[in-house]
């Protein structure tokens, strides 16, 4: 793949949205962009993101999720392509974990942060936009690993299991449901075996339902991908139903929750095919439904090897 370079910098901001996601790799005040439909890279001033944590599950229209590193606490959204800003309440606490319901300019949108409590479960920390306070509240004995929206709801994925949860707020309080149990981790399949403790699962919506994705490491080589399956969910049946094919579609996966599937309309991104990230890897990767193939990329070979953080931004 022929790779165009752009050595000058646009601007703290990132070119127009696209119909498919922006790569973003950054390295600390420096960061480059990777876009599949122009098949070319752009070297951007990433300055913004210096002394702050970027929390956002999923940068989707171009919202990040902004927290301090410093004592002021302050926590921001930012549109990295419009440049707006709009202040939250401050938290002082670590989040691992953000999420947005709606857009920010949707009155009713709630911005979600989570915490691990004292790894038994997780605090969320939830406000409307506008609100003056964040309100906490424990979910006891459970941690959820990655959320997405669908009709008007949020729905969590359990950590080291595929057990789904809608979850509904109000302004004082969330009320927590399960509505898929299980454990598809420990459950026998025609695929290859692999264990709880060596998958990690995540959730998305696409084309009105709910996909889950799973990521298998080898299990004594765990950076290293084995297997991916995906799953949709039967809200009526209450169970997960696996997918040998996602058709014309793509999904492209983080390494922290960030995952969009789209569907694949450009000649340049491959249909039926997972493009994913690790923590810490210039690499980008491209898993094959059909074949369960992995194939390794390069989209910025100037990008160096040590303290890189890649994001998926659509």
């Amino acid at each position: 793949m022929e790779l165009v370079g752009d050595d000058a910098k646009i601007g703290v901001g990132f070119p127009l949205p696209q119909s498919h996601p922006w790569l973003l790799f950054c390295q600390n005040k420096q960061g480059t962009l990777y876009s599949f439909t122009q098949q070319r890279y752009y070297k951007i001033d990433y300055s913004f993101m210096y002394n702050k944590y970027e929390r956002a599950h999923a940068c989707k229209d171009g919202w990040m999720v902004l927290h301090d590193c410093d004592d002021t606490f302050d926590i921001i959204l930012f549109n990295a392509y419009s440049h707006e800003r709009v202040q939250l309440p401050k938290l002082k606490s670590v989040t691992y974990l953000a999420y947005l319901l709606s857009s920010p300019h949707d009155p009713s949108c709630y911005v979600v942060l989570i915490e691990e409590y004292d790894d038994f479960g997780m605090l969320f920390n939830f406000c409307k936009i506008g609100g003056q306070a964040f309100v906490k509240q424990l979910y006891p004995d459970r941690i959820i690993q990655s959320f997405t929206s669908f009709g008007g709801h949020l729905y969590g994925l359990m950590k080291y299991s595929t057990t789904l949860v809608r979850v509904e707020f109000n302004d004082q309080s969330a009320q927590f449901q399960e509505v898929i149990s299980g454990d598809l981790f420990c459950e026998p399949s025609s695929r290859p075996k692999w264990s709880g403790q060596d998958a990690v699962g995540y959730i998305t919506e696409n084309c009105g339902e709910i996909l889950l994705v799973t990521k298998i490491y080898f299990a004594k080589r765990r950076c290293m991908v084995e297997n991916i399956r995906v799953f949709r969910a039967d809200l009526y049946a209450r169970k997960w139903v696996e997918m040998e094919s996602i058709g014309e579609r793509t999904i492209f996966l983080g390494y922290i929750g960030g995952i969009f599937c789209i569907n694949s309309n450009n000649a340049n991104v491959r249909n039926n095919c997972i493009y994913f990230i690790e923590e810490n890897d210039r690499n980008m990767y491209v898993f094959d439904l059909e074949d369960m193939s992995v194939s390794i990329n390069h989209p910025c070979p100037h990008v160096g090897n040590k303290n890189i953080i890649s994001r998926w931004i659509l």
